[in-house]
This record gives structure tokens, C-alpha cells and sequence, in this order.
């Protein structure tokens, strides 16, 4: 067993550009990791992976039992959500209460709890929910006092809500100015140099026998920048570029990173474990989970027999003569006939209606992530004011399914939905009582949703309102690089990812419960 684990995390950070980064030379210290590495793909939880994969690699246990999925839990009885801190015992407490010491810092979506030990939470993260804190309570000020305070990690914006803060760092209108974008890029460069100088003192204080690090700086470079990373997105600018006075910034901070990973191996002995998450990646921000709710609130009015207020005459005939089309076939259908359609919507401005959850509705979105949309039914004696009985909720969800992936992007001519999934298809929990979402809606990547056109719903036009140019992406990817060290699986799952940190340390982890053991390593 290695006498000291050291965890360093990168999060958000793209796997398939760290590894062209690695194959032409710019990432020297990836590149030793991975020469010595197992390597395992991570396979984490379909639909809720944007919010649950710290909280499940770091706990052993699934989003069903941790039950972390935005930071916000959704309360049935009164239609509002709550503040969720994530209850369950991470892998380092785990560890701490066997004796050994630990320390953890800056591990996105955990609680800061007194451990044998250091725990420093939401210091220079991408997001914020609960407030800077320690353990001890003392070492924030030590860390401030040596290494200044970040930027970016601190700033308040003066919001309850969770918030990213490079979110709204200096952004005053939809989109930042080349100018804003400059500040943008120097805080996050600056705040990355102030957090690798306080990780790598936390690292050298004493030989942690588990230290765990994460960098949020990939996280946010790819929500804000990857416009200047991908060519063909419409906002690339080669001008920007110039006054950025880098090539490409995402690469430029993947390329700081590298040399972030560098000093922290530098001072790690020769004979740890060394795991390197990359939590998983970013790709362009394409997706229509905005427009779940005006949609929804469209197809309650059609279900219950009201009128739809957006499907014209023309609509009207048309969805009464596909009606009558056999279901095997309507799909097909449709799709033809949205192509007819569309070039006679796309240029109409048809308003949104975003409701949210309200005791009236019959079905509603719910909070979950920018990469799929989520929605509840509003079932009797689960939610506090429920008008389904729960004996018609697969009928239901079968139709909305249905209605759906009828759905026409106007501008492609394509189905604008990927996937209808049902949760309790993926998830073991009550098929009724649970606090997740019923239905999981994936959307094409062609580009974002803004106008969709269907029978059912007519025409929508739902801007996307967001200065982001990337999303999530759920390729992660996990290194081990330790002495004699046993071959992980090829493809692991999220929760599994805590049992290789704990086996190391010599800890089995079982549905998030420890003992000590001889470890594999």
C-alpha cells in the first residue's frame, strides 16, 4: 500500500482535447501520468450527470441515495425547492474516521465537515452554493494571508441563488464585449495561479495519507470561451483572439493546467498513488432545455381539450389529418410535414411562456441541468396539490413521450429531441415517491432549440438567453498511476470511482460504506 494518495481533478475538463493536447506535445505532465496510468472511462448517471458526478465519485453512492442533482432538492408539498447540502460522507471522511489524514480542497458540491485534517470548500470553484469555509475555521484566513484572495472563487454577486461566478464576472449585457472577455480571461488565469500556489502548500504541509484537489478553471473556460476555441461556432472572432493574446484560450488554460499538474507532482513522493480525474468534458452549447416548460404548458392545453393559442388553421387541419395516421407511422410523418411547414414559420416571433411549478398544472419543468431537461407530473398525495392519480402516470408519460419527439426544429428540419427517458427506467426508486424527475428530455446536438414547430403545440420561439458557448459533455475519464498497481476496470461506474480513492488508501467502500482492508495497491 502506497504510503500517501493524491487526487488532483480536473473538472469539466474535455478528455478527447487533453489527449490531442497530449499526442502533440503540449501537455507534458498529462502526458507522464498517463504513460503510467490504468486508465478507466467513466460511465456517470444519465441525465443528472452535470450536477451529480462530484457528489457520486466522491461519495461511492448513486444520485438515487445522495440524491444531489442541482444543489436545490424540489419540494412537492408547496412547489419550491431547497437548499441541499449533500449529507452523505465523503471518501476523505471516510478515511478520517478509520484515523487517517486527509485533506480536501475545493471538491465541487461538498459539504466542509471537521475531519483528522484540512477541508477547504468552494475557495476558487466554478460554483457557489453555500459560502467559502474550512476546516479548520482558521484556515481560510492562512490561505488568504499567503496566497491572496481569488477573484473569481470569493466574488459576491451579491445573490442568494447558486450562481457560477464567472457566470456574471463581467458581463453587463447578453453577451460580453472583446474587452469584458480580456478581464474575464486575465481573473481566471490569475485566480488559477493564486489556487495552485494554496493547493500545492496544503499538499507539502504533511503526508496526507489521502489528499484530494480539484481545479474548476477548465469548467469555466469552457462555458465562457469555447466560441473561441471552436472555428465554426457563429460567435468565433480571429480579432478577439488577438486581443486575448492567445492562440486558442481553452487550450491556453489546458495548457496551464499541465503545468498546475506539474507542481503538484513535483512534490509528491515517488511511491504514492496518483489518480487524475477528468470529471468529464465540454462541447458547444446546442440544446432546447429551455423550451421544456413553454412546451409543456402547450401540451397540458391540448391533453385537457383546451385551445393551443399557437396552432394556427393551418396546423389545425394538418395535426387532424396525421391524427389519423397509424402511430408506427406518424413520427414520420410529421417530421415530413414539419419540413413543409418550417420554411413558412421561420421567421415569426412566437413569445415563450415559462411557468414553473405550480399547484395548477398537470405536468411541469423542474431544475436539473443545461444539458437535459426534466419534468414532474403532478401526481395526487405525492405533490401537495396533485390533479393525476398515480395509476395514470404511464399513460401519461407515454403520451407526452410520444408528443415529445413529434417536435420540429424549425431551423434543421429535424426532430428536435434526441431521447425521451423515463427516470424509473434508469433509476431503482419508487416508481411514484421519489424526489427526481419522471421524464429526462435529451435534445439534439444540431445546434441550439429556439424555434420548434409541432402539431400539437404549433410554433415556439424560445431564444436562448445565456452568454455561455459550451456545455457539458459526459465523457470522464479516470488515471491511476501507482506502484504495483492492480489494472482498474476499462469503464467503471461514478460510484465505483471512491472505492479505487479508498482502496488505495486501504478502505473497502460498499454502497458507500467503509472498512479497512488490505489495499490492492
Amino acid at each position: 500500500m502506497p504510503d500517501q494518495t493524491v487526487v488532483i481533478g480536473f473538472d469539466s475538463c474535455t478528455p478527447a482535447l487533453v489527449r490531442s493536447m497530449v499526442d502533440s506535445g503540449e501537455l507534458p505532465a498529462f502526458a507522464s501520468v498517463i504513460a503510467r496510468s490504468s486508465t478507466s472511462c467513466i460511465a456517470h448517471e444519465r441525465g443528472y450527470f452535470v450536477g451529480s458526478s462530484w457528489p457520486t465519485m466522491m461519495t461511492g453512492v448513486g444520485v438515487v441515495e445522495h440524491g444531489w442533482t442541482t444543489g436545490y432538492r424540489f419540494r412537492p408539498e408547496h412547489y419550491d425547492y431547497v437548499l441541499h447540502p449533500l449529507a452523505t460522507p465523503t471518501v476523505w471522511e471516510h478515511c478520517s474516521a478509520v484515523g487517517k489524514r486527509v485533506a480536501a480542497f475545493d471538491v465541487p458540491r461538498t459539504e466542509c465537515r471537521p475531519v483528522s485534517g484540512a477541508v477547504v470548500a468552494e475557495w476558487s470553484g466554478h460554483d457557489k452554493f453555500f459560502g467559502t469555509t474550512s476546516w479548520p475555521p482558521t484556515l481560510i484566513g492562512e490561505l488568504e494571508r499567503d496566497h491572496g484572495r481569488p477573484v473569481l472563487g470569493t466574488w459576491d454577486a451579491g445573490i442568494d441563488d447558486q450562481y457560477a461566478p464567472c457566470d456574471r464576472r463581467h458581463l453587463t449585457g447578453p453577451r460580453r464585449t472583446i474587452e469584458q472577455e480580456v478581464a474575464l480571461f486575465a481573473e481566471m488565469l490569475a485566480g488559477l495561479e493564486q489556487k495552485a500556489s494554496a493547493s500545492v502548500s496544503l499538499l507539502s504541509a504533511e503526508p496526507w495519507d489521502l489528499f484530494v484537489t480539484v481545479f474548476g478553471e477548465a469548467h469555466c473556460v469552457g462555458h465562457q470561451f469555447w466560441h473561441l476555441h471552436d472555428v465554426d461556432h457563429p460567435w468565433f472572432a480571429t480579432h478577439a483572439l488577438d486581443e486575448l493574446g492567445v492562440d486558442d484560450p481553452v487550450r491556453a488554460m489546458y495548457r496551464k493546467l499541465d503545468g498546475v499538474l506539474a507542481d503538484h507532482l513535483a512534490v509528491v513522493p515517488d511511491d504514492a498513488a496518483v489518480i487524475v480525474l477528468l470529471s468529464h468534458g465540454t462541447a458547444r452549447w446546442r440544446n432546447g432545455v429551455h423550451c421544456l416548460d413553454p412546451i409543456l404548458h402547450r401540451l397540458e392545453l391540448a391533453r385537457t381539450g383546451r385551445p393551443v393559442p399557437t396552432v394556427g388553421p393551418r396546423t389545425h387541419r394538418l395535426g387532424g389529418a396525421l391524427a389519423m395516421i397509424p402511430q408506427r407511422w406518424r413520427r414520420r410523418s410529421v417530421t415530413l410535414a414539419g419540413r413543409m411547414i418550417a420554411p413558412q414559420l421561420d421567421g415569426r416571433d412566437v413569445p415563450a411562456d415559462d411557468i414553473g411549478p405550480t399547484p395548477g398544472r398537470r405536468w411541469f419543468a423542474v431544475r436539473n441541468n443545461s444539458h437535459t431537461a426534466a419534468l414532474r407530473l403532478n401526481v395526487i398525495g405525492r405533490e401537495g396539490a396533485g390533479v393525476l392519480d398515480s395509476a395514470s402516470m404511464g399513460e401519461e408519460l407515454a403520451w407526452l413521450d410520444d408528443r415529445l419527439r413529434e417536435i420540429i426544429d424549425v431551423t434543421t428540419g429535424q426532430p428536435a429531441v434526441a431521447d425521451v427517458v423515463r427516470s424509473a427506467d434508469l433509476y431503482d426508486h419508487d416508481p411514484v415517491h421519489h424526489q427526481l424527475a419522471d421524464l429526462l428530455v435529451e435534445w439534439r446536438k444540431d445546434g441550439p432549440q429556439e424555434r420548434l414547430w409541432s402539431p400539437t403545440i404549433g410554433h415556439l420561439h424560445a431564444p436562448a438567453r445565456t452568454a455561455r458557448s459550451g456545455d457539458h459533455d459526459p465523457e470522464g475519464v479516470m488515471y491511476v498511476a501507482s506502484p504495483n498497481a492492480a489494472p482498474v476496470e476499462a469503464v467503471i461506474g461514478a460510484a465505483d470511482v471512491a472505492a479505487v480513492i479508498a482502496g488505495s488508501v486501504g478502505l473497502t467502500l460498499t454502497q458507500g460504506v467503509a472498512s479497512e482492508r488490505s489495499s490492492r495497491f
